[in-house]
């Protein structure tokens, strides 16, 4: 994980939102596959209650680990080695600067569906 950016929503949800790069299959770190991973918790009133929601959220290119660099609402703006990303977490995609979806991004590798 390089960088964690988390969010109650009106639904009395926390989402947490980590982002990094996935170890290769040799299980190193050098890879430059980054990503964004999701999980939500419930907030009730005994604590927070894990729920499982979110998902691991690849980048569309091998450009390096992703950092979080700022957010506006619930949209993500992220670096990595070479390029600049933007991250919906509402709708969970990878958008452009205006918010349009981007149509190069592959499917995620988990999700559940957010609260």
């Amino acid at each position: 994980v390089v960088t964690k950016w988390d969010v109650i929503t009106n639904a009395q949800v926390r989402l947490i939102v980590t982002t990094g790069a996935i170890l290769d299959e040799n299980g190193q770190s050098g890879t430059t596959q980054g990503y964004v991973g999701i999980s939500a918790f419930r907030l009730g009133d005994e604590g927070p209650e894990f729920t499982c929601c979110g998902g691991l959220y690849k980048t569309a290119t091998k450009t390096g680990a992703v950092r979080i660099i700022a957010a506006e609402g619930m949209r993500l703006e992220l670096r990595t080695d070479t390029e600049t990303l933007y991250f919906d977490v509402a709708t969970r995609q990878y958008v452009d600067a205006s918010g349009t979806p981007r149509s190069t991004a592959p499917p995620p590798s988990r999700t559940y569906p957010l609260l």
